[in-house]
């Protein structure tokens, strides 16, 4: 079974980047292989760009299955800008086969390993948890401050791919609310708490960690390392205190 997406626009192909799409949450069914095309056409006097990706699936068992909302993202090099859309989510029907019924029957075993794995990992972990007392608790600011440390060295891309990675974790647990997967635009409307200078640290933060991500080419080291300077700093008072 193919799953297909196709994306249409007009004119070049550079003028829109668009990152490599993360596999959409199955049911019933699993990823064999992934495929895009890339193609150039016309239509009344104005040429048109088409991206065209197949998911190849597989049932692993007969009755309803179900393929997840898919999140496509992407920058606009005209606008300076980056953005994302959601594919709907689809119910589909498997019939009986053989081949599904034997997959299931080995999907059913794999399951039942993994959770007699899962349940000794976390008994060995619950009899060797040390002392509540005895761990020593950090704010928010420290451990983010101690994850942005460990980022050093890193090529500008990898050093901002995971600064945001750091920041979005730390605004989900300031604020309570999912921003994974979010657009700069929706993670700065989510901030209603923080102050406005604060926030505009953040967006500048947010928007140079989106540039890397859809054009590294344009970030160098000192550009980089001064975006991470500039969320740590934002983090004193509160994270001052690291001990690295």
């Amino acid at each position: 079974m193919a799953y297909t997406i196709t994306l249409t626009w007009p004119g070049e192909q550079n003028r829109y980047l668009i990152e490599e799409l993360a596999p959409p949450l199955l049911e019933n069914l699993h990823l064999l292989g992934t495929k895009s095309e890339l193609s150039l056409f016309q239509q009344i006097r104005t040429n048109y760009t088409r991206k065209k990706y197949e998911l190849h699936l597989a049932a692993d068992s007969i009755g309803p299955a179900k393929i997840g909302e898919l999140t496509i993202n992407y920058y606009d090099t005209k606008t300076d800008k980056s953005d994302s859309f959601v594919t709907p989510v689809y119910e589909v029907k498997v019939k009986a086969t053989s081949v599904a019924g034997q997959r299931f029957l080995w999907f059913l075993l794999a399951v039942m390993i993994l959770l007699g794995l899962g349940y000794v990992l976390r008994f060995y972990r619950r009899i060797n948890r040390p002392a509540a007392e005895t761990i020593p608790t950090k704010t928010l600011e420290q451990q983010a401050l101690q994850k942005t440390f460990a980022l050093q060295g890193q090529d500008p891309k990898d050093l901002l791919t995971g600064l945001k990675k750091i920041l979005v974790e730390y605004l989900e647990s300031k604020t309570g609310q999912n921003l994974t997967r979010k657009t700069t635009n929706e993670v700065l409307a989510s901030l209603e708490g923080f102050e406005n200078g604060k926030r505009e640290i953040l967006r500048q933060v947010l928007e140079e960690c989106d540039r890397a991500r859809f054009n590294p080419d344009l970030i160098g080291q000192n550009l980089a390392k001064a975006t991470v300077g500039k969320f740590n700093k934002l983090l004193e008072p509160e994270g001052k205190e690291l001990v690295e």
